[in-house]
């Protein structure tokens, strides 16, 4: 797997320790946004030295094959991440799974960002890795994640119930699949 992919007017990278000031703006600035879906952060998750920490961590798994997280920066802008998505809990042998995260800075919501970065890396995904399916677990009522999964082709299969922790609450999520050459 390469560390940069570059598409029409994106380029999508995984990045290591070194870009840890550049993730740290990102966070910082869209964390209410990024926050109303979203476990709840460690006290210290707004400092370089998570960031750091963090970044180490998820480039570790992606040596392993275990984790994925690509970047995404618009090419007239290159040292500004305006996007992430990644994909976790990868398995192999008889599965060829995984989960997908993502978040588009607030600047960059509605203008095809998130189409674009979610439906490149998947297609890296599926040709790299040989990812079969994707899942993507959304709070209900978040209509612009709703709407990009499902203009990707993922189907609804149905609900979550008590999935996760989020603010002292275990909350519902709707249960998305994208299933790479369905048989």
């Amino acid at each position: 797997m390469n560390l940069e992919y570059e598409f029409d007017d994106i380029s999508l990278r995984i990045l290591d320790k070194r870009y840890a000031s550049l993730i740290l703006p990102f966070c910082d600035k869209n964390k209410e946004i990024f926050e109303q879906y979203e476990i709840d952060k460690p006290l210290n998750f707004y400092t370089l030295e998570f960031q750091t920490k963090l970044i180490e961590a998820e480039f570790e798994g992606f040596l392993h094959g275990t984790y994925v997280r690509f970047y995404m920066f618009d090419k007239n802008i290159p040292n500004k991440i305006i996007g992430t998505i990644s994909f976790s809990d990868m398995k192999r042998n008889a599965f060829f799974s995984c989960q997908i995260g993502y978040k588009i800075d607030s600047e960059y919501i509605n203008h095809g960002y998130g189409f674009k970065m979610l439906s490149n890396s998947i297609k890296i995904m599926e040709s790299e890795c040989h990812m079969h399916r994707i899942g993507a677990y959304i709070l209900p009522g978040n209509e612009p994640s709703i709407k990009l999964v499902e203009k990707v082709g993922f189907q609804l299969e149905g609900i979550a119930k008590s999935y996760v922790l989020m603010n002292g609450k275990w909350i519902d999520h709707l249960s998305y699949a994208y299933i790479s050459n369905p048989s």
